[in-house]
Formats: structure tokens, sequence, C-alpha cells
């Protein structure tokens, strides 16, 4: 997140030393304290024991210090962003806010045989590609950027953020814990129905009957197997891949930006879809 910032403002200035001014890295540094401190949250909504392999301050420290120090990290955001101007303040707090309402989309529809593919993009819209797009927004505000081209590149981060959510969520399915840095398998058995579960559960009414019922590790267990054997690894692959095509798309629509940053940007969003193996 805070390169994207840094290369999203080399894209409109063209200068790798001009881009890296301290209203873009202080842009950058703010996005990024709204991501931890959101995590620090998400790790105790989901009662998480560890983090990309480390353990979780909730886990170490407890709920309250996790809270509060999430909270405290929000407050910094929000400091270093109102000290950069009245729009980036702004910005900051719909960020925020489409955090929060992306997850409770995502909350509100737990172990819900009924969630419907049209509530799962628009949780992830908000919960992951709108800190994307502010990331690459932000970057291209603070270098003087056209309005078109600030929009290319929030664009840009949108979709590059609606595809990473959606090849997090297959990796959940079909990595190993050594390879996430957390438990495999987790989502199913938290009750989130990601993409690939929501299609594999509409073609197969067997996989529909099996999670609807009361959870328990070896109906996960079950439900991931078969889900991971069906199309709908391959149809959710396909959604990533065209959500990844959007986003270079949209660079190539605004003719002024740096054309080795775009190329850049563009490497950036396939290389998403190649922390996956899919035939």
């Amino acid at each position: 997140r805070p390169t994207l910032t840094i290369v999203a403002a080399q894209a409109v200035t063209h200068d790798r030393d001009s881009a890296a001014t301290a209203e873009v890295v202080s842009a950058a540094a703010s996005v990024e304290l709204l991501h931890i401190g959101s995590l620090l949250h998400d790790d105790v909504i989901d009662e998480a024991d560890s983090r990309r392999g480390t353990v979780s301050v909730n886990r170490r420290w407890g709920n309250p210090t996790a809270i509060l120090a999430g909270d405290r990290l929000l407050a910094l955001a929000a400091q270093m962003s109102a000290r950069l101007g009245q729009y980036e303040a702004a910005v900051m707090a719909d960020t925020l806010a489409a955090l929060c309402d992306g997850q409770m989309l995502e909350t509100g529809t737990m172990y819900d045989v009924e969630r419907s593919e049209d509530a799962y993009l628009n949780s992830i819209a908000g919960k992951t590609a709108a800190l994307l797009a502010t990331s690459a927004r932000l970057g291209g505000y603070e270098a003087g950027g056209t309005p078109d081209q600030i929009d290319a590149l929030a664009n840009y981060g949108h979709h590059l953020g609606m595809a990473f959510q959606i090849v997090d969520d297959l990796l959940d399915l079909t990595a190993t814990d050594e390879i996430l840095g957390k438990p495999a398998g987790k989502d199913i058995l938290e009750g989130v129905f990601s993409i690939p579960v929501i299609k594999a559960m509409g073609a197969d009414d067997e996989i529909r009957l099996l999670l609807d019922q009361p959870m328990t590790v070896d109906i996960a267990a079950q439900a991931r197997v078969k889900v991971v054997a069906s199309p709908a690894i391959r149809d959710a692959f396909e959604m990533a891949r065209e959500q990844v095509q959007l986003a270079c798309h949209v660079l190539t629509q605004c003719e002024v930006l740096h054309e080795p940053t775009v190329q850049a940007f563009q490497d950036v969003a396939r290389h998403v879809l190649e922390q996956l193996r899919v035939p």
C-alpha cells in the first residue's frame, strides 16, 4: 500500500525523486496506519491466534490492548491525513467507513448459504479494494495529478484490490498453513462463504446442504475438499483474472500517465494471479 501510493505519484510526475515528497510519504504512511489498525481489530473479531506467521496482538496481550492499539493507529492515520489537508482527511474518513461497511456486510452473512455473489463483491469492495484505491488516489493527488489521472489510479487500485481478495480467498481453500502464514481453510469454519464457496453451493446442492447446518471442524473440512474439487475454483479464478484485466485497462485509457509506471502497475496486477496454480 505505501509503495502503491509512491508509485502512483511517480506515474503523475514521471520523476522518482520528485514523487517521494514529504506529502506523498505522509499519505502513504497514513494509509498503512489505517490498514494496520484495521487488522488489529479484525484479529479481535476473528479471535485470530496469528497474523502472517506471527502471534497476533490479541493473542499475546489480550483483546483490550489490541483494540486500544488499533484505535491509536486509526487516530494517528486521521491526524496525519488532517495535517495534509481537507481533501485527504475526507478521503481517509470515507475509506474507514468503507472498510467498516464491507466488514459489516460480511459479518451479516456469516454461515448464510443464501449469500449471493453480489453480496460478496460489495463486501470485498469495501473491506479490501477501498484501501488500495485510496493508496493510489492519494499518491496521484499529492503529486499534483489531474482529476482524470487521479480517478484512473483509484480505479486501478479498486480492481487490484478486488483481484487480490478473490485470490486470497482462493488461497484459503487451496494453499497450506505454511504458505499462508495462518491456518488454511479457516474461512468456511468461521462461516465466511467466499466466492468459490458461493459458486460451488450454487452448482451443487450437496455442498449447499452440507453447509446449511451447524458448523463443525469436520463439516468445514468436508466442504473444503468438495469446493476445491469443483469447477468453482476455476470460475472464481476467472473472476480474479477479469479484475486484473480491468485494472490494466483503466490505466491505458489515461494517456498522460507515465508509460513505464503504467507497465509496472500492470505487472503488479498480473503478479497477483501468479500466486495461484489453476489449470
